[in-house]
């Protein structure tokens, strides 16, 4: 890929007062229908080498995702993107695939160097935002580093800051503030071309990005925390408030319009505001999706309320069904306590991680489940109406797998029928800062 020549317009020395949020990103790419189209209308679209476009997303239904080979695939503008005067900010949805070697999400192009560069070191094993000091093969990196390890299959999301009046270099993950951060001292200016997928090292294209990316942006600025924490909330994959009162489907009010089907003697009944609510009466009684909601690989969070008619014998909230009896994730009373339950293997499990707490009969129980797919961990926090007491379970080294089956209500893959009732169930898909 051609490196356009450089003048003295990317400077990372001119110091100017911060602006004032929100702040317009200059550039995005990969949430249309068309990966090389910059989606803010500037103009910055993209030459694209190798992509795969037809790559499922960070949410099932959701905008696909662009995937990169690690060898040739990238996109490139034709002219430079970000000025740099007053900062810079890139972000990414990222999903590395493959961490042996260092990778690349976006750089920008001097002569022999990336001015910057948000990726993956292989030697740390973490995310970095660096920027270069000088436009030279052994240029100084002041390099922002994450705190945890880069969790490989996992969609995390990803931004890099530099402010021009402090000079600090920032990286965030997931929407949280990373502990180190750089301060540049020099830098030096660079009008090459914005690169996705790669980096200029030694006059050198390296560092090609393996995996899969989504929703890639770029600023002229130092954009706040709180704006990358907006970017990465996590997205409401489905929402039933289950206040029908009448006829066989519960509406999904999420964009997704993922109705539920009342089955089994499933039937309207009192909810935890007193109105509302669904009623499950054992036997095959259940409410469906037709569809999968969640990925089950990928952090997730569910959130619903149930009253259990009695104690002593095993009832399912719910399940995203697996193959072979063998659901990824259930929720449920497991004859003594509320569990939130993950198996380790589709097919005869050797494992089952559980997070648990005490469950109550003929109580409105408030059940919260999360699995943090980057830390491996699965909490389930349990409260009660008009109280303010909770309690919370945390498993670790939880490895979670996907599977193509239906979220059930109710009623799980092993026939475990729930006997009470559920309301105000919330699922979201993404990481929870």
């Amino acid at each position: 890929m051609r490196v356009l020549p450089l003048v003295a317009a990317f400077s990372l020395l001119q110091v100017v007062p911060a602006l004032a949020a929100p702040s317009i990103n200059v550039a995005s790419w990969f949430n249309g229908d068309d990966p090389a189209f910059d989606g803010t209308g500037n103009g910055h679209d993209l030459v694209l080498t190798g992509l795969d476009t037809a790559r499922a997303g960070r949410t099932v239904g959701g905008w696909g995702a662009i995937g990169f080979d690690g060898v040739a695939s990238n996109g490139a503008t034709t002219a430079k993107v970000v000025e740099g005067g007053e900062g810079i900010s890139v972000s990414a949805w990222v999903r590395l695939t493959d961490d042996s070697v260092s990778r690349t999400v976006i750089s920008q192009q001097g002569q022999a160097e990336s001015a910057f560069r948000l990726g993956y070191d292989a030697v740390s094993h973490k995310w970095t935002f660096a920027l270069a000091e000088r436009d030279a093969a052994d240029s100084a990196q002041r390099t922002a580093k994450s705190n945890a390890p880069a969790a490989k299959g996992v969609w995390t999301h990803v931004a890099g800051t530099y402010d021009n009046s402090s000079r600090e270099v920032r990286l965030y993950v997931d929407g949280v503030a990373q502990n180190k951060v750089a301060l540049v001292r020099n830098g030096f200016a660079a009008e090459g071309e914005l690169w996705i997928g790669k980096a200029l090292r030694g006059s050198a294209a390296t560092e090609a990005w393996h995996g899969d990316l989504s929703e890639v942006r770029a600023w002229n600025s130092a954009i706040t925390p709180e704006e990358v924490r907006e970017m990465t909330e996590a997205s409401g994959v489905g929402e039933w408030k289950f206040n029908e009162g009448s006829g066989s489907f519960a509406r999904d009010s999420s964009p997704y319009a993922r109705d539920l089907v009342l089955s089994g003697g499933a039937k309207w009944g009192q909810g935890v505001g007193g109105a509302g609510g669904v009623e499950l009466v054992g036997g095959t009684s259940a409410v469906n999706a037709s569809e999968p909601v969640l990925y089950t690989d990928q952090s997730f969070t569910v959130d619903v309320w149930a009253k259990l008619a009695e104690t002593g014998t095993a009832r399912t909230i719910l399940a995203q069904r697996g193959p072979s009896g063998v659901d990824p994730f259930t929720l449920r009373y497991d004859g003594e306590r509320w569990s939130a339950e993950m198996p380790d293997a589709a097919v005869n499990p050797s494992k089952y991680w559980r997070a648990t707490g005490t469950a109550v009969a003929n109580k409105w129980t408030h059940l919260v489940v999360t699995y943090n797919a980057s830390t491996r961990t699965l909490t389930l926090t349990v409260g009660y109406q008009d109280t303010a007491d909770t309690q919370k379970s945390t498993v670790t080294c939880v490895a979670g797998w996907n599977s193509t089956g239906v979220l059930s209500v109710g009623r799980g893959s092993t026939g475990e029928s729930f006997l009470g009732n559920i309301d105000e169930l919330k699922i979201l898909q993404g990481p929870q800062a």
